[in-house]
């Protein structure tokens, strides 16, 4: 096995490695919260304190790893895991569990700028197609962890199935520090620090910011708040799993298309399919209740999921400079931190008083709204000319 044969493979490792970890993190908060009798307003502050401390230290984090490399970043990534994985272990109330969250914050600050650069820039390779296999292996992970740890909740219990996410961040740990280094960034700190303002100005970087701000919010509320509606229509941690598990498959079959996809649509028109057709699916939450209807939505939901994932990142990726792609990454990032924060309180709030159903519904609504009119949105940030010389 050649060095790019390693690189690629442990980079797909470390990416399943930690959304394993991570998904177990998102099907264990909200069960083990009402577990603990905590309120859906409570439950949604748990869900956002990772949100708080990503938004800030993204843009640290990115200036770290374009200085000191993605390896650094990721090995950062699965320390802050540990220190949760213990948390979560000893956990028997609120605040322990936000100490928890609080690491796996940290930890999520690093972790998606260094795996993102370093799939872009692994020699010898196409990017877009890496970043599409990356983003398919972060779903592999996913699932994993959601069905395993529907089965651990029902059979073992909530301290096996943190026991099982700690399991998995060492050995994340472990594999971290056998990553191959890339090639050394012609970039310093100072010149970091100082394309900052030139990036946030970059029109179609925040035209990718949108993007993710949008995928970030259909995540973070489907992820967190779907085994919610899975426990109160009755049905066991187990089956809550299977169907979690059905929303990923989704994004996996839409992260391996990507590369297909993005040849087959344009830009605009994936953002478009990407919060358009989701949101026209969350309308009919509210009248669905049968086992293999709530499946072909979530999945279908999860394939559209998937492709707005990866279009932020693709983006991102394409109208950036390798130097200070970490940056760019970071700074585009801080929409998906802050898609946390706006998204589960209010939602989580709106739930606790008209029902999770109905709090997808008007998700929806939202979500029709913006994707109505996704490609003037696009063309206003992005002119259609500016693409075609971009790809030219």
């Amino acid at each position: 096995m050649n060095r790019t044969q390693l690189s690629v493979r442990l980079s797909y490792s470390l990416t399943s490695l930690f959304n394993f970890a991570l998904s177990l993190v998102t099907l264990l908060i909200p069960l083990y919260g009402l577990h603990l009798g905590l309120s859906l307003p409570t439950i949604g502050i748990l869900i956002s304190i990772p949100g708080f401390f990503q938004i800030s230290l993204r843009v640290v984090a990115g200036v770290l790893i374009d200085n000191w490399g993605e390896k650094a970043g990721l090995i950062v990534t699965f320390t802050f895991g540990t220190a949760a994985g213990v948390f979560f272990i000893l956990a028997q109330d609120f605040y322990l569990l936000a100490l928890a969250q609080v690491c796996m914050g940290l930890g999520r600050s690093f972790f998606w700028t260094s795996s993102q650069s370093y799939a872009g820039r692994i020699p010898g390779r196409d990017s877009v197609h890496v970043l599409g296999r990356t983003t398919s292996f972060v779903y592999v992970g996913r699932i994993l962890g959601i069905v395993c740890g529907g089965i651990l909740i029902d059979f073992l219990g909530y301290r096996y199935a943190f026991a099982a996410m700690l399991s998995v961040i060492i050995l994340g740990l472990l594999l971290a520090n056998l990553l191959p280094k890339l090639p050394r960034k012609n970039t310093t700190m100072r010149t970091s620090l100082q394309q900052m303002p030139k990036l946030l100005r970059h029109k179609s970087l925040q035209m990718a910011a949108i993007v993710c701000f949008f995928s970030a919010t259909l995540v973070s509320l489907t992820e967190n708040f779907y085994p919610v509606w899975f426990h109160g229509l009755g049905f066991s941690g187990t089956v809550i799993g299977l169907l979690m598990a059905a929303r990923g498959i989704g994004s996996v079959i839409s992260s391996f298309s990507y590369g297909y996809l993005a040849h087959l649509f344009k830009e605009e028109q994936l953002f478009q399919l990407a919060t358009l057709v989701p949101g026209l699916l969350l309308l009919t939450l509210p009248f669905i209740t049968s086992a293999a209807l709530i499946v072909a939505v979530v999945v279908t939901v999860g394939v559209l999921a998937g492709v707005g994932q990866v279009l932020y990142v693709s983006m991102t990726s394409f109208y950036s400079s390798e130097e200070h792609r970490g940056m760019a990454l970071s700074l585009v990032g801080m929409a998906y931190s802050l898609a946390y924060i706006v998204g589960p309180i209010p939602f989580s709030h709106a739930a606790d008083r008209l029902g999770v159903a109905t709090a997808f519904f008007l998700l929806g609504i939202i979500f029709v709204s913006i994707g109505s009119f996704a490609r003037v949105l696009h063309h206003s940030f992005i002119p259609q000319p500016a693409i075609e010389e971009g790809h030219s």
